[in-house]
């Protein structure tokens, strides 16, 4: 059996891929606008919703408060796309 080197996740459908974070509020609904910051080198590609990013400004970070609120989900890259898709961007915010 061949392990899948730990930057990479399963997917079921797509095999070894790299991985994205997603707010579990996108992953549930549709039409939602969200946020992004895009892959780095070390970083998974993530999204969060309007309410996610309400909660992070009003806690002044990703606290631990603001993390159990949008109860993260990764999903690999493609999946991660196809989730996206059904949402509308609200902006780009850079990570660093």
């Amino acid at each position: 059996m061949t392990e899948t080197p730990p930057q990479l996740i399963h997917c079921d459908l797509h095999g070894p891929s790299k991985y994205g974070i997603i707010c579990t509020h996108l992953c549930e609904k549709n039409s939602l606008g969200y946020y992004a910051i895009s892959a780095e080198e070390d970083e998974p590609a993530q999204a969060w919703c309007k309410d996610c990013d309400q909660v992070l400004e009003s806690e002044r970070g990703w606290t631990e408060k603001a993390s159990n609120f949008a109860e993260w989900k990764l999903y690999c890259s493609i999946c991660y796309q196809q989730r996206l898709q059904r949402q509308t961007l609200i902006q780009w915010v850079d990570g660093s």
